[in-house]
């Protein structure tokens, strides 16, 4: 799919200067920094998903205690 974005000059500024130093085309930059940026957000998403579950008490917690003693690592 093609989509066309504009980029603050500083950013196209930024852009090109990563280009230079990696050798890296454009397209691919951008392709690679938007696939890391999506998956940040699902990450963001994922931990959101996890904190309201244990808000809600449906979401199993341990304590550094009880992971040592699972874990085997009790002195």
């Amino acid at each position: 799919m093609t989509q066309m974005i504009t980029l603050s000059p500083q950013m196209e500024k930024r852009l090109n200067r990563l280009v230079a130093r990696t050798a890296i085309s454009r397209e691919d930059l951008l392709s690679r920094m938007i696939l890391e940026g999506l998956s940040e957000i699902e990450a963001d998403l994922a931990a959101d998903d996890i904190e309201a579950r244990i808000s809600a008490g449906t979401e199993r917690v341990y304590g550094a205690q009880e992971v040592r003693r699972r874990l085997g690592l009790d002195d």
